[in-house]
Order: C-alpha cells, then sequence, then structure tokens
C-alpha cells in the first residue's frame, strides 16, 4: 500500500507543474511611507467585485480608526473613479465637496489578462498569461496633491511549459497579493 502511494506521489510529481507569479513595483512607487494623523477617507473601490470587499476590509484594518468608506460617509465625491495621478484641480473639486476629512485613499485594480486558470490540464499555451495591476494613491484633501502613489504589476507566465497539468495562481489572488505589499510599504503610527 505504501509501494501505490509513494508511486502515485511521484506520478503527479511528475506530470504537474506549479507557476507563481512575480510583483514588481513601478519606477514611480514610493518606497516608505508614515501615515500622517487625521481623517481618512477610502474613496468607492474600482477593483473588480470577486475582491472589492476584501480590499476594502484590508484598508480597514491598515489605517487607523479615524477611517471610513466612502460609502459609509456622509460625502458625495464626484468623479467616484478618479483616475491615477489626476491633474491638481481634479483633487481641489473632490476636496471641496469631502467635508472635514484630511485624506483620501483611491484605489484601482484591473485584470489585464487572465488567461491560466488555477488549475489547468494539459499544457500551457507559450502565450498564456495572467497580468494585474493595483496602484493606490493618497491625495491630502487640506493641501490638494498626492502625498503617496504606489502601483504593483503581478506577471505570471510560463513559455516553457511541458507537464500535463498545471497549478497556478489566480487573477484575483494576484490582486490582493498585490494590495498586501503596496500595504507593507506604509508605516502605521498606532
Amino acid at each position: 500500500m505504501k509501494r501505490f502511494f509513494f508511486l502515485a506521489a511521484v506520478l503527479i510529481f511528475t506530470l504537474t507543474s506549479c507557476h507563481t507569479p512575480s510583483y514588481t513595483f513601478t519606477k514611480t512607487s514610493s518606497n516608505n511611507f508614515s501615515l500622517p494623523e487625521g481623517k481618512f477617507l477610502i474613496n468607492y473601490i474600482n477593483a473588480p467585485e470577486a475582491v472589492r470587499t476584501e480590499f476594502q476590509e484590508l484598508l480597514l484594518k491598515k489605517f487607523p480608526g479615524n477611517t471610513i468608506t466612502a460609502e459609509n460617509a456622509n460625502v458625495s465625491i464626484f468623479p467616484t473613479k478618479i483616475p491615477e495621478n489626476p491633474e491638481r484641480e481634479l483633487i481641489e473639486q473632490i476636496s471641496s465637496s469631502t467635508g472635514d476629512f484630511d485624506y483620501l485613499i483611491n484605489v484601482n485594480a484591473n485584470i489585464s489578462s487572465e488567461d491560466i486558470g488555477t488549475l489547468q490540464p494539459g499544457n500551457l499555451d507559450p502565450s498564456a498569461k495572467n497580468e494585474t495591476f493595483v496602484a493606490m494613491e493618497i491625495f491630502d484633501l487640506n493641501n490638494p496633491g498626492s502625498i503617496f502613489y504606489s502601483k504593483v504589476r503581478g506577471y505570471l507566465r510560463d513559455a516553457d511549459d511541458s507537464k500535463d497539468f498545471s497549478i497556478a495562481v489566480d487573477s484575483n489572488t494576484m490582486l490582493r497579493k498585490s494590495l498586501k505589499k503596496i500595504l507593507k510599504r506604509i508605516e502605521n503610527k498606532n
């Protein structure tokens, strides 16, 4: 019986390949950031629905107790989808509509390619890849401007796959890990 399990394990190992993504910060990303004191507002998170709630929970856990989401605040942010690196005029416009909040946290996340599933039977197509981007920016609303910006690219590809069965990380997991990598660069004063 032990021999059977050993042979089964060897067979699975030889026919299966595991793929792990790489994560890289863009050149314009901030390295370390110490949170200033004040009231934080988390903007509506621009991310796939499957990760949006978890993103909110991660942000609320990382930031101090005086942080609230835009959905729960009595403010109206327009536009709700703020682009990366917006013009100063847009930040000033947003600042005038957010009341007594000092800082606005904006997160944009997207999946640009999702060709590889978590469990993939057969050889992978050499052009198959999973690619995600997560960007987080913190705006000072009292002195309108960006005080923190970080963007992570998650990338998974294996052009040399020669196995009959592949195990890989799905794109939603790549998005979560990307945000966690950004949050590691922020230091709490708590």
